[in-house]
């Protein structure tokens, strides 16, 4: 099967492509290739592009528009695909800028084509990340939600299973939560890796605790902690 990973070079697409490289003949297309593919036909189009940076989204808000909603619009025109999944984020549930950039980006995936998956993700750690609350606490570097925010994590590469198994289930369409079973709090992160926190001056509190899809088999969120020793 004809496979695209847009967004290839970053974070999660990097995953998923090694992934679905086991499988498929994988068309990788970053930042400086997207030109070269804009016309091509592929069975599954995959989309792991879009800004992900949550503080830097509600403060730039334009900027966040143009990464996480005209790419998404402009992919839908660009390439012809029979199958579309979009790497979004649980944070659609979230009244904030970032949240409603990405149910935009959702709403218009669901206007183009009957044939999608929205993959809602929790917070995203592995080994190559560059950011987010786990990173910030490994790194001694401040933390900017609370100490009793609880939250949902799942690893690159269980997004890169997920994503491997959604390409060949026709029948799964819609959107559909990935993460965690259970939450974790700050705390509790830096507890397990022995680390001491430091807050920054501005604090938000974060309640990410949405059910996740039973189709798929998920760990507890300190189960993908220790795939990070």
């Amino acid at each position: 099967m004809r496979v695209a990973v847009l967004g290839s070079g970053g974070f999660v697409g990097c995953a998923v492509s090694k992934r679905l490289q086991e499988e498929h003949e994988v068309s990788e297309i970053t930042r400086d290739t997207y030109s070269h593919f804009v016309g091509s036909f592929f069975d599954v189009l995959v989309n792991c592009n879009g800004n992900s940076r949550k503080f830097w989204a509600n403060m730039n808000r334009q900027e966040d528009f143009k990464l996480s909603v005209q790419s998404v619009y402009d992919s839908l025109f660009d390439f012809q695909f029979k199958r579309y999944i979009q790497v979004s984020s649980m944070y659609v549930y979230v009244n904030n800028p970032y949240g409603y950039h990405k149910k935009l980006a959702e709403n218009l995936i669901k206007d183009a084509t009957p044939n999608y998956v929205l993959l809602r993700c929790s917070s995203i750690i592995g080994k190559n990340m560059k950011k987010g609350v786990v990173k910030d606490i490994l790194d001694d570097h401040p933390v900017f939600v609370s100490p009793d925010s609880r939250i949902e994590l799942i690893t690159d590469t269980d997004i890169a299973r997920v994503i491997g198994e959604l390409a060949l289930l026709d029948s799964v369409t819609g959107a559909i939560n990935v993460g965690s079973t259970t939450t974790i709090t700050v705390n509790e992160i830096a507890s397990f890796f022995g680390k001491k926190i430091r807050f920054s001056d501005c604090l938000e509190k974060h309640v990410i605790d949405y059910t996740v899809d039973t189709r798929f088999d998920f760990k507890a969120a300190v189960e993908y902690l220790g795939d990070l020793l």
